[in-house]
């Protein structure tokens, strides 16, 4: 009998500035407001240089492309 061993199936070095994530659904199916959603967390995301508390520009570059950009918190005066 073989055991499963997920580790196996994994890349042997593993680039971290690459992620591969999910688009999940979120809105209501029976009222016809589904919409795309996707979802960043982890910590990873601090080893990328984003901040809790700071917010993100997000560009839409092209079909299927997004680039994220970190902005700093306008400073409390």
């Amino acid at each position: 009998m073989t055991t499963f061993h997920p580790k196996e199936f994994r890349h042997p070095n593993p680039d971290p500035t690459i992620r591969r994530l999910k688009i999940e659904e979120d809105g209501d199916p029976w009222k016809g407001t589904v919409r795309p959603k996707i979802r960043l967390q982890g910590c990873w995301l601090e080893q990328a240089g984003f901040q809790h508390g700071h917010y993100v520009r997000v560009t839409c570059v092209a079909a299927g492309v997004i680039e994220l950009h970190s902005i700093d918190p306008e400073p409390v005066t």
